[in-house]
């Protein structure tokens, strides 16, 4: 049984933590005013300082839209002026959208977030290092929280990818990878999750993913204009085009369909967008009516199986931060030409959207955040940590000197060492040093606290070696992973520096768009060990190796792989 004490505690922060957040459930015009007149002012700034061709900015309460703002053109060589009818790809912003198709189909009955997913697509298989069918234990909700354990990218349709290629060509192409966690092991942002969880949904409601998202999210919140069917969003006389290093879409090729749908296939506009913060805003109501079930609404805007403590994080399609006595939902999109941002503030009736048709911009949800969070502080005070002492029992405390501890040592990421400087045993985070103290959970599990009784506990054992560090924040309520890199002593331990490894030495080009190259690998053999961009990897079959990230190096093919992207050697 846990230490009552806390137990208490945390019970008494909960009901203060309630009764504050009560202050801050109001219409109070006096801070939406402080937002538009702050935001028109930082709007302005943030468009003089970029060099796009076009943007539009709104700013709602839970009823109407408070200022709206068009500026530029569709197409930097022309075009028409954009006004608030006019269509954007919002790209990573559509995942919202797509969670919210299937909560619609939980209610309907036609889904369970908590199903295994083979229940819906018996025949699915995906590759893991880890365990063999995985696919038997995911299930819809890792799969809309980014919990499932995959990569970022499918070898087909995926960013890197213009060939022409359908949505279920994409997907299917998904059992070709191969994870990068355990299922549920950790939170890791991928586009496959949300990809699969729409083709599990197409296939279950027997109609097109972008049909049932029209029928069942667009036309009941009343997004008339919106739409996720490309021949819909080709055939619109008042779109967007992309554009990217000063250049459009009809210049530099890019694709306006990207079998990427359901993680970020929506095209929308102001009208649109206001109307859907309003949605959220409101707690699924819409004109009255109520069209999402409030419990299934709420587990959309709650973190979603949180860690330990955890008290915000990537929910169900949304981000969840917590901001003085209340908190927001937000989620960005990026990508083809596009940068668009949501925050949403739902106890004080506020939401703002931000649409840009380039890359190059500074006007996105970061810089929005922190003008309304300024004034929120302001309003209701600085958000509130944790207290100021553990969170973990503290009667049973571990020696430095014990096994479990010394075998944490070594480096996590590439900024995170934990071990002895300065003749004491501490955590260095980038060049900050903190003295560490252990403590061991009613589980047996090791709890490190550090600095502010910051907190973090360790995954479990991964290749062997160390699993990933997960840092509480105790000031946002968020938590931050960071995976094993490698031992203290490593440069002691040479590995087994296999003679066949020499052939894969080289720097590579990423290819994108099947022509432009970007990024660039570089693989060499040191210490014994094969290195991706410095990165110590490992092998699991001839000719296939992991980062410790878990992203798969692939040479078993004619063209070499990194994350699903295929190589091309430059030198």
């Amino acid at each position: 049984m846990k230490n009552k004490t806390i137990v208490i505690l945390i019970s008494a922060m909960i009901v203060i933590s309630c009764a504050s957040l009560a202050s801050a459930q109001t219409n109070d015009p006096g801070i939406q005013e402080r937002v538009v007149e702050q935001l028109k002012a930082e709007v302005s700034k943030l468009i003089d300082e970029s060099a796009m061709p076009g943007a539009a900015v709104a700013i709602v309460d839970d009823k109407s839209i408070l200022w709206q703002m068009t500026f530029g053109r569709t197409h930097r060589e022309g075009g028409q002026s954009i006004t608030e009818e006019t269509l954007f790809s919002i790209q990573s912003m559509s995942k919202s959208f797509s969670a919210l198709g299937v909560l619609m189909a939980v209610q309907d009955g036609l889904l369970d977030l908590d199903a295994p997913i083979t229940e819906y697509i018996p025949d699915f298989t995906v590759n893991s290092p880890y365990e063999e069918h995985p696919e038997q234990r995911m299930t819809l909700r890792l799969l809309l929280s980014h919990k499932a354990g995959f990569t970022h990218e499918a070898p087909v349709g995926g960013n890197f990818d213009d060939r022409p290629h359908t949505f279920t060509e994409h997907v299917l192409s998904i059992s070709d990878t191969w994870l990068r966690y355990p299922v549920g092991y950790r939170y890791s942002y991928s586009n496959l999750g949300i990809d699969l969880a729409g083709y599990i949904l197409q296939e279950k409601a027997g109609m097109p993913f972008w049909d049932y998202i029209q029928h069942k999210v667009l036309d009941p919140i009343g997004m008339r204009h919106s739409t996720m069917d490309v021949e819909k969003i080709q055939a619109s006389t008042n779109r967007a085009l992309g554009h990217v290093s000063d250049k459009a879409e009809v210049e530099d090729g890019i694709p306006v369909f990207i079998p990427m749908i359901s993680a970020g296939g929506v095209y929308t506009n102001l009208i649109d967008m206001a109307r859907y913060m309003q949605f959220h805003i409101n707690k699924g109501v819409v004109d009255g009516r109520q069209v999402l079930d409030r419990k299934l609404i709420d587990q959309m805007h709650a973190a979603a199986l949180p860690e330990e403590h955890q008290r915000a994080g990537y929910g169900l399609g949304l981000v969840r931060n917590l901001i003085s006595t209340t908190y927001n939902l937000q989620h960005g999109g990026g990508g083809y030409g596009f940068i668009t941002s949501m925050v949403m503030y739902p106890e004080i009736k506020l939401g703002v959207v931000t649409l840009c048709n380039s890359h190059e911009t500074r006007l996105n949800g970061g810089r929005v955040m922190e003008v309304i969070n300024r004034i929120v502080e302001e309003e209701f005070g600085e958000t509130k940590p944790f207290p100021a002492q553990p969170m973990v029992d503290t009667s049973r405390p571990v020696s430095l000197t014990d096994e479990r501890v010394a075998h944490l040592k070594g480096r996590y990421d590439q900024n995170i060492v934990i071990g002895p400087k300065a003749e004491e045993f501490g955590i260095t985070i980038g060049r900050d040093f903190y003295p560490l103290k252990f403590f061991l959970e009613e589980g047996g599990g090791l709890v490190g606290v550090f600095g502010n009784y910051s907190e973090f506990r360790v995954k479990p054992p991964l290749w062997g070696q160390n699993g990933s560090l997960v840092h509480l924040n105790r000031n946002s309520g968020t938590c931050s992973y960071y995976d094993f890199h490698k031992p203290e002593k490593a440069r002691d331990k040479a590995g087994p520096d296999k003679p066949e490894w020499k052939k894969y030495e080289g720097r590579y080009r990423m290819l994108a768009w099947a022509r432009m190259r970007s990024g660039m690998v570089l693989i060499r053999v040191r210490g014994g060990y094969l290195s991706c961009n410095g990165m110590r990897c490992f092998e699991f079959e001839p000719g296939l190796f992991f980062t410790y990230s878990g992203e798969a190096i692939d040479f078993r093919g004619t063209i070499p792989t990194f994350r699903n992207i295929m190589l091309i050697r430059s030198q």
